[in-house]
C-alpha cells in the first residue's frame, strides 16, 4: 500500500476568519446562520424562505459547491429575562426552566471551484463513477 504525505497534499494553503485558500486554485467561504424554526413558521412564511434560498442558490456561479452542516447540541433552559410582568411568564419561566432542548446551530459552507474538480480521478468523492 502507498503511503501519501499529507503535508505535500494538505489541501489548505490559508484561512483567515471565513476566507479559506485550496491548494487546488478554488476558495471556501463559511458562515455561522441563524435560522428560524421551520415549526413556528407560516406556510406562507415558509414558502417566502424556501423560494428565497432556491433562488440565491440558483443566482451562484458555475463550479460553486454548497454544503449546509446541521449541528444539534444538548442544552439547558434557562431564563434570561429577570423582569416577570405577568403570571403567564412567571409560569412559562417555571415550567421551562432547567429543561433539556437541543440548540440548532447551522453553519453554510461554499467551495468557489476554478473548474470541474469532481470530475479529477485523483479525487475520492461519493459522486465518483
Amino acid at each position: 500500500m502507498d503511503k501519501i504525505n499529507l503535508y505535500e497534499r494538505f489541501p489548505i494553503i490559508e484561512s483567515q476568519d471565513n476566507l479559506s485558500f485550496l491548494s487546488n486554485g478554488s476558495f471556501s467561504l463559511s458562515y455561522h446562520v441563524e435560522l428560524s424554526e421551520v415549526f413556528f413558521s407560516s406556510e406562507k412564511d415558509f414558502d417566502k424562505m424556501y423560494d428565497l434560498r432556491y433562488k440565491f442558490l440558483k443566482g451562484l456561479p458555475q463550479y460553486t459547491i454548497f454544503l449546509q452542516q446541521d449541528s444539534f447540541l444538548n442544552n439547558t433552559f434557562t431564563s434570561k429575562s429577570t423582569q416577570q410582568e405577568n403570571f403567564f411568564s412567571r409560569e412559562t419561566t417555571k415550567h421551562f426552566n432547567g429543561r433539556k432542548y437541543l440548540r440548532h446551530q447551522c453553519n453554510f459552507h461554499f467551495i468557489f471551484a476554478k473548474d470541474n474538480f469532481l470530475l479529477n480521478r485523483s479525487y475520492s468523492h461519493p459522486f465518483q463513477k
